[in-house]
């Protein structure tokens, strides 16, 4: 089978793509082997980015509507991308991620998108896990378990860092650290830069404490793992405003002391990790457009003492599509795509919209 995964990122850049080829095993009950055939970046037009960015306070109707355009517009982008695309797994733009209230909600309206398409689409994956009383995210582990095993934790530096770990191939914990690209990037545009290249702009800044003070103030990071699941909304409306109270401080300044915020909470996770699993050589790999931040990433390294790997470059940009697919292809074949975790069962999540029925 041949899956399309689309996924937009809380970076709000655009859609990420990857056709990906998986075939089942002969007892039709596992993943047997995967490839991957292409990949690609679809920007944002303009009116789109900024339609996304006034998502969450938008009134019911216009949210409903801007549910199907979106779709539409994501479709008729897609659409050179079908040949020979057997299902399409399309994560949308996060508006809204409350699994204590039980909800979760994406941008892309399922029927809309199979029409448009002619391919049959699996959406909404995370309310299916919210439903059985768990956070609905990070969605990533059950992809990190059989398309890159070998490791005993995983590490995603995307607009939010989460992590995954692993004993003798059993989950033991999956959880968003926090902040990571998407506040790097608003300091960046601070500068009309829509990202530090290469985290340069930091590397030429100085840490200010005050400041890193006043983020580790938030009372996120002193949650237990289980509560720890965050949206979009939660940077925007918590981290971010705290530069407000530093605007004497260079944008070089806060790049700095931002990049040893992102470094330090993820240090104090991993050797959380490091103590549980109890490994001298904990094998951990990082992905995420966050590795391509050099600076950033030489931080981490010399923080953690751990045995540090990195993927190819196509996977460090496009893991979190290629694990839409996945989620959809284990969807389709009625298989989990949620792993066990806090005696909670596996969940097959997502809702799935035929093309053609028979």
């Amino acid at each position: 089978m041949t899956v399309l995964g689309i996924m937009a990122g809380s970076s709000m850049d655009g859609l990420d793509l990857a056709k990906v080829k998986f075939l089942l095993n002969e007892e039709g009950d596992a993943l047997a082997d995967w490839s991957l055939e292409q990949t690609q970046i679809i920007d944002y037009d303009e009116h789109v980015r900024n339609a996304i960015s006034r998502s969450q306070v938008s009134e019911a109707q216009d949210l409903l509507t801007l549910n199907v355009d979106f779709a539409r517009w994501s479709a008729e982008k897609l659409r050179p991308f079908t040949d020979g695309v057997d299902l399409v797994g399309f994560h949308g733009h996060t508006v809204y991620h409350y699994p204590k209230r039980g909800f979760s909600f994406q941008l892309g309206h399922g029927a809309v998108l199979a029409e448009s398409l002619q391919r049959s689409v699996v959406v909404d994956f995370r309310v299916n896990d919210i439903a059985v009383g768990r956070a609905g995210a990070p969605m990533v582990s059950i992809s990190e378990k059989y398309l890159w095993p070998g490791y005993d934790a995983y590490l995603n530096l995307g607009g939010i860092c989460n992590i995954s770990y692993f004993d003798q191939g059993a989950l033991l914990g999956s959880y968003d650290i926090g902040p990571c690209n998407q506040l790097l990037n608003h300091i960046a545009g601070l500068e009309s830069k829509p990202y530090d290249d290469g985290g340069q702009m930091g590397a030429e800044g100085i840490i200010r404490s005050d400041l890193l003070k006043a983020w580790y103030s938030n009372r996120y990071f002193e949650r237990g793992e289980a509560e720890k699941s965050l949206d979009n909304s939660w940077i925007r409306d918590q981290i971010i405003p705290v530069l407000n109270d530093f605007n004497a401080y260079d944008t070089a300044d806060k790049m700095r002391t931002a990049q040893q915020f992102v470094t330090d909470i993820i240090h104090q996770s991993c050797a959380d990790i490091k103590g549980k699993l109890k490994k001298d050589n904990l094998r951990l790999l990082i992905s995420g457009g966050g590795v391509h931040n050099s600076f950033l990433l030489s931080l981490i390294r010399s923080s953690l003492f751990l045995e540090v790997h990195t993927p190819s470059d196509q996977i460090i940009d496009f893991k979190e599509a290629v694990m839409i697919a996945h989620a959809a292809c284990l969807r389709y074949w009625e298989l989990p795509n949620f792993l066990p975790r806090d005696a909670k069962p596996p969940v097959s999540g997502g809702a799935i919209y035929l093309s053609k029925f028979w």
